[in-house]
């Protein structure tokens, strides 16, 4: 059966939906974006896999919504129908994009690649990908560069037409994580917040 969140949305299961996966990302924040827009724009993929997908980039990212931008309901329906989320790393490894996705019940996929490793803020995903915590690492796909997209995005596709049930499988422990996942973080402000500060 599908998901319900909190907020009372229905969470359909990835077999269930239509768009094999979503890119909604502005390029400015990181040459590791530009890199892959041209991914995305260049034929790697296969046609059949990006018609059924959602690319939308923008060349900025702004606080207010201008033309070309999409708008907060109209993501927020691509989430809930798109089996993926491609989530590139952008001012910081950790994205809302992430969040958002895993809350919707759409998988994200990341890249750890050398931008990552370089990156001041390294440790920022070490809470999703930490093998340590009793709920374990985020069931995300996981690469090690975004080179790896068209191979890997070809398998999971080819996958969700044989095997769905496999992919609702990774999806409920998805969402069973983040569940835990957020759980664990309002407990620890919560903690936190309990400790007397003194004068």
């Amino acid at each position: 059966r599908n998901h319900r969140i909190a907020t009372g949305i229905v969470v359909p299961k990835s077999s269930h939906r239509n768009t094999i996966f979503n890119a909604v990302f502005s390029t400015t924040t990181s040459h590791t974006r530009k890199g892959l827009k041209e991914l995305l724009i260049n034929g790697s993929i296969p046609l059949d896999i990006t018609e059924r997908s959602f690319i939308h980039i923008a060349k900025y990212w702004t606080k207010e919504l201008h033309k070309g931008h999409i708008q907060s309901n109209d993501y927020a329906t691509k989430l809930l129908d798109s089996v993926f989320t491609l989530s590139p790393l952008g001012h910081n490894p950790e994205s809302f994009r992430m969040f958002e996705a895993m809350e919707a019940g759409s998988i994200p996929i990341i890249a750890l690649n050398g931008s990552y490793h370089r990156h001041r803020c390294i440790l920022a995903l070490h809470p999703m990908l930490d093998e340590s915590l009793p709920y374990g690492p985020a069931p995300m796909i996981v690469l090690s560069d975004w080179n790896e997209l068209p191979d890997t995005i070809q398998q999971l596709s080819q996958s969700l037409r044989d095997n769905p049930q496999d992919l609702d499988d990774r999806q409920a422990k998805l969402m069973t994580w983040y569940d835990a996942f957020m759980r664990d973080r309002a407990a620890r402000f919560e903690d936190l917040m309990r400790i007397p500060v003194r004068a």
